[in-house]
């Protein structure tokens, strides 16, 4: 399944980019994880770009080898701050 999703993917971003953007990736199913992150392993020469937003960086295991940005939430006075506009 890994595979033809990498095929899939790859043929789609021929003639432009591809970006493949998944919210919540904390709640896939073990077996769309696993297909996730063979894809995200193996998209080097690609023009596909994945991103996905994982709750708690530990949720799934096979995004932990992934090149990951952690984004914190904002301190508590520039929240009120800017829930105050």
């Amino acid at each position: 399944m890994g595979l033809a999703t990498l095929t899939l993917l790859s043929r789609a971003a021929e003639e432009q980019p591809l970006l493949c953007i998944i919210d919540d990736a904390h709640w896939l199913d073990p077996e769309s994880a696993q297909v996730l992150g063979f894809v995200a392993r193996r998209l080097y020469a690609d023009r596909v770009g994945v991103i996905a937003g994982v709750g708690e960086p530990a949720a799934q295991q096979v995004f932990e080898q992934l090149p990951a940005i952690t984004v914190d939430g904002l301190p508590d006075a520039e929240a009120v701050s800017f829930s105050a506009r």
